[in-house]
């Protein structure tokens, strides 16, 4: 299922520099496009694997989320 999120408002996994998964990100006028459910480890998380919509306290912005 993709979605569409705005990296600034979403600490989620897909926008966080710690996360290793590939989500099938496309760049859309209106935000980011990308697909919900996808897997991948978390390095914050000693590898852990998280799914991109996960939200965690250990979120820091990657640099698609900071621009």
């Amino acid at each position: 299922m993709r979605v569409t999120q705005t990296p600034q408002r979403s600490p989620i996994c897909v926008f966080c520099k710690y996360w290793m998964g590939d989500a099938e990100i496309e760049i859309k006028r209106y935000g980011v496009e990308f697909e919900k459910y996808a897997k991948g480890p978390c390095m914050r998380r000693r590898g852990g694997e998280t799914s991109a919509w996960y939200s965690c306290k250990e979120y820091s912005p990657s640099p698609i989320a900071e621009k």
